[in-house]
Order: C-alpha cells, then structure tokens, then sequence
C-alpha cells in the first residue's frame, strides 16, 4: 500500500508548532528529541504538507545529512528558497567579499564579512515582513560541525522565523539553544511511542479498507511497543497476508501474561515473519528492499540498476515505488531514499540469512556496487575537486569546502562500508589509505565520516588501530588532552602490536612538539627505533621528518637538515610522493633560515611542483608560506604577500589553524616592513589569539616577538618623524614593546628554543637601548650574552646586529672609533648574508655616514675606521659597494 496521507497521532506537539507557526514576528527554535523510528521525519513532513502550500509560510525542508557545513551555505540555500532575485545587496556583497578577501586588510575583510551576512539578514527580514520562513531541519546530529559555524547569531536576527529541528541528540543540545537564544525562545519536544489512542487513529488511516480486525491492531500495538515505523511496516507487510497463528489465536491477555523469555522469542518471531514477503523475493520491489538493507546507506536509482542489474528507466520506476513506501525515507531533493534503521535491521537479521545463509552473495554484490558505483564516482568526484582548486595565477579569491569534495567523502564512507561486507582486510585498507589523505589535507570531516563508519562495522581485531586515529583526529580538533588520554591507554596494553605502540609514540611526540620538545623527541625516537626494528620504511620516513621539525623549531638547524635529507632518502624507496615533498619543502625552510636564500628557493620551487601535481591542497599551502617567507627575506614583499594570500586561503578553507597562524604572522611582517603598523597589528592579534587556543608555545612565543618589534618600530616612526609632540605616545609604544619582547622571551625560554631566546634578547636589548629604559651598560652586557647564544648558534646575521647596535652606542657616547669598529665588523658579518634584511642594513649604514646633522670629524672617523676593518675583506658584493662611499665620504671632506 502507498504512504497514507492522513497524519495521525502527536495533537501536542502539533498544537504548539501550530501555535508558534501562527506567532508572527517572532524567532523561535523547537528542538525535537526522538528515537529511531519515533517519527521525526514524519512530522517535519507533516508540517510541509500543513504550511508548504501556502502564501503567507516559506517553509525549507534541510536534511543535515547529505550538505557541506558552512556559515555561507546555510545562508544561501535560506536565500535560494526565498528567491535570489530578492537578494541583490547580499549576492552583489558575496561575490565582492569572495574576489577581494584577501585583498583587504583582515579587520576590513572580517568587518565586512559580517556586513555581508547582515545585509542577508536585513534583506531576509525584508521578504519575512509577509512571509514566515519556517525551517525543517532533519538529522540534527550530523549538524555537530554546522553549529560551529556561526549560524546561530544570524538566526537569532530573523523577525519572523520558526526553526523545528529534529535529531536523536536535540536533549543534549538544549543547554547551547537556551544560553543563545534565551529560554523564552527555545520549546523543547520529545516524541515517544504511539499510546493506544495515537495506535487507534493510525490503524484507521493506514487500514482503510479493514484488512486488520480490532483484536489484531491491539496485538500488534503490543508486539511493536507503538514504535510508529514497526506499526506501519506491519500495515504495508501484513494487510494481505494472515498473520501468525500464534498471534491470531491467543487472545491479548494471553500475550500479556506470556513470561518474559517467551514473549521475548514471540517478538522475535513475530519480527521473522513480517519480513517474509522479503524473503520470498515475489518482485523486483522486494529484491529492492532486501538489498537495500545490505546496501545500508542512502541509495538511488543509479544503484539500484547496477545491483538489480536492470535498465536505468527501470530503476527510476522502482524508486518511484519506493517512495510511497512508509518505511522508506525518501529526498525528493536529492533522489536518494534508505530504509528506515528499524526495517533495515529486521531484514539483515530475518531475511539475508534464510536468502544467503554463506554471504557469498552480499559479498558479490558488495564487490560490485563498488566497481560499478562508487569507485568511478568517487574518481570523478575527485577529479572535479582537483579542477576546482584554485590557481596561483589571478585574483586570490576566496575557497571553500565544495559540494564536489563533501560527497566524495560521504561516498568514501559508504564505499568503505561495502569494503568492510566484502573482506575486513580490505575495508581496513581502504580506510587507512583514505584516512592518511584525510589527515594530510587537514580533511576532518572526511575524517570523521571514516572513522564513524569504522567504529559502526566494529571489527573486534582493529580496535586499537580505531582509537589511534580517533587520537588523531582529536589532536588536529584541538583536543589534545582526550587524544593524549587514548594515546596512554593505548599504550598501557601488553598485547599492543608494534604497529600501534609506533603509532602511540608518533601521536604523543606530535602533541608535545608545541609545548615540550624534550618529551618529543623521546616519543619519536621511541617510534623511530621500534620501526626500525621492525622495518617499517614508509613510518621511518615519516619520523624522520617529525625530527627534523622538532631540531628545526628548536634551532639545531643542521640537525633537522640530516633527519630531513633521511626522510627524502628513506621515502624515496617506498615512492612516498607525499613526504618527499613535505620533506624538500622543510629542507627549504631551514635553508632559509641559515640564509641560503638561492638553494631555499630552488628546493621550494621543486616542492611547490611535487605538490601541484599530487593535487595536495594543505601540503600546497605550506610551500606557498615558505615561498612567501623566502621572497620576503629577499625584499620582494610583493610576490611575499600574494603566495601568503595563497597559503592562508587554503589555510581558512580547512581550518588549518597552525598555518593560519604562521600566515597572519607572515602578513604581520610583510605590513611591518611596509609601515602599514595597525594592519600589522590586526594580524598579530588574530595570530596570538589562535596560538592561545591551540597552546603552541613557539608560535605565539615568535607572534609576541614579532609584535614587540612592530610596536617598537612604530615608536621610532612617531619619533622620527614629529608627529608625536609630546612624546607620550611614543613611550607608550615603546612600553608596549617592551612588555611584547618580555613575554615571547619568557615563553622561549620556557620552550628551549634557542634562536628564538636568542632573538628575542637582541630585540629587547635594542629596545630598551632605543627608549632609554635601561642604562647603557646594562644594555651593553645583555648584547654580550646574545653575541656569545648567536655564536653558538652560528648565526652571522644576528651577531651583525649585535655589532651594530653596540656601534650606535658608541655613537650615541660619541666614541666614533669605537663606533666605527663596530659597523665595520657589522658590515663583515652581514654581507655574508643575501636578502631584505642585510640590504636594510647597508642602507642604514650608508644614511648614518651621510648624516648631515654629523660633524665633519665624527663622519671621517666613521668612514675612516670601517675602511680600515674591512681592508683584509674581499671587495665584492655590498662590501665594495660599502668601500666605495667610506672612500667618498673621504675624499668629499678633503676637498
């Protein structure tokens, strides 16, 4: 029999939707708790049959199921169903916001992220004025990652809004709904079995014709405890058919009375035979729900043919059927339909069995639904998502997580599903190769979506391996605390395979790598020596580069070039693409930090091309940033800007935290050099705010660093420059500078990473120099202490800058041979560098010997005295360029 169009039952919960529907004006959320099978769905169907005809109601059906989550995406399936002709200010705004975010500074592009999203809301409220939106949303517990989008704030700006939003987690979410929108907005709805009156309006509606006698309705209202989807599968399945004697002969107090193990055994029963039909297989409709309950997840038509083996125009016909089945849940949206969870289990546990009591045919089938369905599907998919990246030539528009790249990952699920019914091994495989993928795009998501379908196959044999990746994907969410717990418990067991303690290790050494280096490295060389021991290559490689980052992010740079050159090497025999790309583009960065800007350069490039071949979004990402912090050591702040603007635009669309950090202090920089300070100032904050909520130490220790300098180099601006009479504010900024650099250094300290300590007391060094906070002497000293860290650490630049700062205090002191010494042992040290910041160097030395407020006498001993240091070096380069106007100032003075 078809869907019956009398809804029945739920006079309650009807009432109040009725009553809030009919509240004009007014935003309201109704939460609907409910089981499987209660009924959910039904009434959001319900409430579209009642107020979707209507002119005065737009009502939106949105099962969270099968959509992205995004704030944007949200809003604009609301607009598209209330006319995107009614929605110009909005559409106009968006496709600006999208071609210019990262053309504006980033308080600008946030402001105006949020004028966009307010122009939806004014303009939505602007068509509410006649209309009330109510939103269906179905599925609420797939919505876990929608709600942290932001949607809720807009929500509560909708003046005439009703949200009913169904979902077996609506109970838990009570707390968030009533703190956001206030209790008198939130009404919470709990829908529970049918009673006998709600039993006895549904046998009236859905049996017409009377096939089933009053005697027998009470028996099955017994039987099915009132579960709605049980009742009107006994309907669809029983109405022609005769029921069990057992139930037709015994009367309900009998049944009542029966003890508990034999009613248990009568249910059951009972259940075996209202799948009967199924079992005899009379039509192609009962081969279609039988293998729909294999199938277990959302079908269509395309499927059906290929596991029917039946034409496509025929396969459009049975699901046409389909759907007026009331135990089928079908989108007419999308064209997919399932079974509900009651009647897919009644089928997997009465009818597979007695149909293929081997499994032999649910595994061919699983076999080939994957062949023929998912695997081409999922490649084209793919392949779109690849097109769909966007170019490093052009505009750097705005990216999002596409509908491309969500179903592919929805369909990789259910893939791994049929993986897992045809051979464990091999769903294992599968979902450790899409998982990998997963992890390294930053995917988590597509992450989630594996792991919950690995954890509802629940394979006894890769528990362990289930609860490392949970680890992991705990770790990139930011709960490092439970993935650490795992982690511990994981490795506490005896049993434990080598595989996984290497895994346990690996995970732990990743989570202290931004908090305690030390630990960090016992974890991964705990890792490393047992996969050496058991020959693991791929993982050593894999190690190696975790390594290297670690001796990179604590300053042992040749170190971290070593376990980086072993990564390359050792993932090379394995053809890991992947991690000989992330290893060269690591390598690229350390060479950029000893200043080998040319060879950084060459190695980024080939990164840079590894990865854009891989079609690898996040690892791309990376390489962008390092090209960026080459180019801007170069002194092309350009091209520096536009390959960060790349990096952070994939960065934002994973929500790639680290490297969103690493960006914003990229373009903190960039707008530092530029004088553009309260640009920079907005980036730094968003930067040290991420970093606080993540707790990497070593990058908000470099944010707070960064940002002592910048507020530093804008007090020397305002006193450079006049602007400041009174002088305030530039002691202000050179407070703040100082508070900035005091901080960062406690933080490295508390770190270890020792370029960082180092740099830091430099920068503070000069700082108090340049306020005049701390005597000179005291300043003088702590310049020792950094020449002595910079030495150790063979950092020639760094020890340059001692030297000078150490000149401009013998200047000040009008020690001008002193001073002189000094720039000219600066200058040799220096030049050995290339990029920005040896060039900035050089001009300031130039300016300061051709300052026309400096005495004649001081500027020739100057010019005299660092010729005489830089006798013994070879004239090239800036030296001899350097050389040439000491000569000058010489030879000007003499005439």
């Amino acid at each position: 029999m078809a869907k019956f169009d009398a809804f029945v039952g739920r006079k309650e919960e009807l009432a109040l939707i009725d009553r809030w529907a009919q509240e004009w004006g007014t935003m309201h959320l109704l939460p609907v708790q409910g089981d499987g099978g209660v009924g959910k769905t039904w009434l959001l169907l319900e409430i579209l049959r009642r107020y979707g005809y209507r002119d005065d109601f737009v009502v939106v059906y949105f099962d969270a199921a099968e959509h992205p989550f995004s704030l944007q995406y949200e809003v604009m399936f609301l607009v598209r169903d209330l006319g995107l002709e009614n929605f110009p200010r909005f559409l106009a705004g968006l496709d600006e916001l999208t071609r210019s975010y990262y053309d504006l500074p980033i308080q600008d592009a946030q402001a105006k992220e949020r004028e966009v999203l307010q122009i939806a809301v004014e303009e939505m409220n602007q068509q509410l004025s006649a209309r009330r939106l109510i939103f269906l949303l179905d599925t609420l517990e797939a919505w876990r990652y929608g709600e942290g989008t932001g949607v809720h704030e807009y929500f509560g700006q909708l003046s005439n809004f009703l949200v009913v939003a169904a979902g077996r987690d609506a109970r838990e979410r009570m707390s968030t709904y009533t703190q956001t929108f206030g209790t008198d907005r939130v009404t919470y709805l709990e829908l529970r079995n049918f009673d006998r009156i709600e039993s006895a309006e549904f046998f009236d509606a859905a049996d017409e014709a009377g096939f089933i006698p009053p005697d027998l309705r009470a028996k099955l209202y017994f039987l099915t405890d009132g579960r709605p989807v049980l009742l009107s599968l006994a309907v669809e399945w029983l109405s022609r058919d005769v029921p069990l004697p057992e139930i037709a002969e015994r009367s309900l107090e009998d049944l009542e009375a029966l003890p508990e193990a034999e009613l248990r055994e009568l249910r059951e029963h009972f259940e075996f035979e209202l799948v009967d039909r199924v079992r005899r297989l009379r039509d192609p409709l009962d081969r279609a729900v039988l293998y729909m309950a294999h199938v277990s997840r959302r079908s269509n038509a395309r499927i059906l043919s290929v596991l029917l083996d039946i034409p496509m125009p025929d396969a459009q016909a049975l699901m046409r059927e389909l759907a007026e089945l009331s135990f089928v849940k079908y989108n007419p949206a999308t064209g997919n339909c399932m079974l509900h969870d009651e009647m897919k289990n009644l089928v997997n546990r009465h009818a597979w069995p007695y149909v293929d009591p081997t499994g032999d045919l649910r595994r061919r089938l699983a076999r080939q639904v994957i062949a023929d369905f998912y695997e081409p599907r999922i490649s084209e998919l793919a392949a779109q998502a690849r097109a769909r990246l966007e170019s490093d030539k052009g505009p750097v528009r705005r990216a999002t997580i596409g509908g491309e790249e969500w179903e592919q990952w929805r369909l990789e699920a259910e893939c791994l599903y049929y993986y897992l019914q045809a051979s464990p091994e091999e769903g294992f495989a599968y979902f450790e190769g899409r998982f990998v993928e997963a992890q390294r795009d930053h995917h988590l998501v597509r992450m989630q979506f594996l792991l919950s379908e690995m954890e509802t196959a629940g394979h006894p044999g890769i528990r362990d391996t289930l609860e490392l990746r949970r680890a992991d994907s705990l770790r990139l969410s930011g709960d490092v605390e439970q993935a650490s717990a795992i982690c511990h418990d994981v490795l506490a067991r005896e049993d434990l395979s080598s595989e996984n303690r290497i895994s346990a290790h690996n995970i732990l050494g990743l989570i202290a790598a931004s908090t305690d280096p030390e630990q960090a490295r016992y974890e991964y060389e705990s890792a490393l020596s047992l996969a050496q021991d058991e020959g693991k290559v791929m993982i050593i490689g894999v190690l190696h580069n975790n390594l290297g980052q670690l001796h990179q992010l604590t300053s042992r740079l040749d170190q971290a070039i070593e376990h980086y050159q072993q990564a390359i090497d050792v993932s090379r025999q394995v053809n890991n693409r992947p991690l000989v790309a992330s290893a060269t583009n690591n390598l690229a960065y350390v060479y950029r930090l000893q200043g080998n800007l040319s060879q950084a350069d060459a190695l980024c490039r080939v990164a840079l091309a590894q990865r854009k071949r891989l079609g690898l979004e996040r690892d791309l990402a990376y390489s962008y940033l390092t090209k960026g912090e080459i180019d801007r050591d170069r002194g092309d702040l350009e091209s520096a800007e536009r390959y960060t603007r790349l990096a952070l635009r994939s960065f934002d669309k994973v929500a790639e935290i680290r490297g969103q950090i690493m960006a914003y202090r990229s373009l903190a920089n960039i707008r530092r050099h530029l004088g553009r300070y309260e640009e920079a100032e907005a980036y730094l904050e968003r930067g040290i705010a991420l970093a606080e909520q993540v707790q990497d130490e070593p990058l908000l220790a470099d944010l707070l660093n960064v940002y002592g300098r910048e507020q530093r180099d804008r007090a020397v601006y305002l006193q450079e420059s006049g602007e400041d009479d009174s002088g305030e504010s530039v002691q202000v900024f050179f407070q703040s500078a100082e508070g900035y650099l005091e901080r960062g250094l406690e933080l490295a300290a508390r770190y270890g990473d020792q370029w960082l300590i180092t740099r830091a007391q430099f920068e503070l060094a000069l700082t108090y120099f340049l306020s005049g906070s701390r005597e000179e002497d005291y300043v003088t000293g702590l310049l020792s202490q950094v020449w002595d860290r910079a030495s150790s650490l063979n950092d020639k630049l760094l020890q340059g800058y001692v030297e000078e700062a150490l000149g401009e205090i013998a200047q000040r002191q009008e020690d001008y041979t002193t001073a002189a010494r000094h720039f000219g042992l600066a200058a040799q040290l220096i030049a050995r560098r290339r990029g920005r910041e040896p060039e900035r160097f050089f001009d300031r030395l130039g300016d300061r010997l051709l300052d026309p407020n400096l005495p004649y006498e001081a500027t020739h001993t100057l010019a005299r005295g660092i010729l005489d240091v830089l006798q013994e070096s070879a004239g090239v380069g800036p030296l001899q360029s350097l050389q040439m106007l000491c000569q000058q100032v010489l030879d000007l003075q003499a005439t």
